[in-house]
């Protein structure tokens, strides 16, 4: 699985692990996770287009452990994980009405 378009001899390899509902973008039996081949300097947006995930799914993005956005660029043997969106939480400090066991 690739770049849908011309991939150069010098591509970049990249793997991407896909969690939640965005696991479903991954081939069958892949558990959320594969290698991609990617033109050098391709970005996450260019990432995202490889897999198949819809411009507006809403997603997270972190690459070798740091969150990024879709304009990073990717280097060879990156590590992607892409999440879907996260939101939530107390409004504010101390606006928290649970507590945390």
């Amino acid at each position: 699985m690739g770049y849908r378009g011309v991939v150069p001899a010098d591509a970049i390899n990249v793997r991407v692990t896909l969690f939640g509902t965005l696991r479903g973008f991954a081939p069958d039996g892949a558990g959320g996770a594969m290698d991609l081949r990617l033109p050098p300097g391709a970005t996450i947006a260019q990432l995202r287009e490889a897999v198949g995930l819809p411009a507006t799914t809403e997603i997270t993005v972190g690459v070798n452990g740091a969150q990024t956005d879709e304009t990073a660029s990717l280097r060879d043997g990156d590590q992607v994980m892409l999440f879907n969106a996260l939101s939530g939480g107390a409004v504010g400090r101390g606006k928290s009405r649970g507590r945390v066991r």
